[in-house]
């Protein structure tokens, strides 16, 4: 799985880049569940993407080749994101993740998201929209992960119709 660091890359005044971690995180992987307020970091996470994009460092091969481990990425939100777009999201154990969106499934709450790394045999579980901190934008990766061409929505799209027609075959026969 592609884990996001917890440091955050941000320019210096003379345009260098400098690194900073931000003082109220553990280093490591971030993990927003470890301060018990992962709705409120997530928030603020998403509010300073709206500033400027964030820029992360990537962990895992689960996005692989498209985004190596140790790749520096810029996330930004977006009003609506679309099938074969590569995603930054908090999971439900709290740790942020980097992995294409599959499709909307309904719920209880409204439209959730299916997810699933490029290279991971199974989809994620499904996340709210209020959990996506926002849409790969730029940084150190290939640029079909940015401008994501057609092949890779349509394979997306393909992903998440072999999901709902395996859960309604599984329906069916019980």
């Amino acid at each position: 799985m592609a884990v996001l660091k917890d440091h955050f890359l941000r320019r210096s005044p003379h345009g260098r880049p400098a690194r900073r971690s931000h003082p109220f995180r553990p280093r490591g992987t971030m993990n927003l569940e470890s301060r018990g307020n992962a709705a409120r970091a997530l928030r603020v996470l998403i509010s300073l993407a709206h500033e400027r994009p964030l820029r992360l460092r990537v962990s895992g091969h689960c996005m692989a080749p498209l985004v190596l481990e140790g790749a520096i990425v810029e996330v930004e939100p977006a009003r609506l994101y679309w099938p074969g777009d590569v995603l930054a999201l908090a999971r439900s154990d709290g740790q942020l993740v980097l992995h294409r969106m599959l499709g909307y499934r309904p719920s209880i709450r409204g439209f959730e998201l299916v997810t699933r790394g490029d290279a991971s045999p199974a989809s994620d579980a499904p996340v709210a929209p209020t959990q996506v901190l926002g849409r790969l934008c730029g940084g150190n990766c290939a640029p079909s992960a940015v401008r994501v061409p057609v092949r890779h929505r349509l394979w997306a799209v393909a992903s998440f119709l072999r999901l709902v027609i395996g859960r309604l075959a599984r329906t069916v026969r019980s």
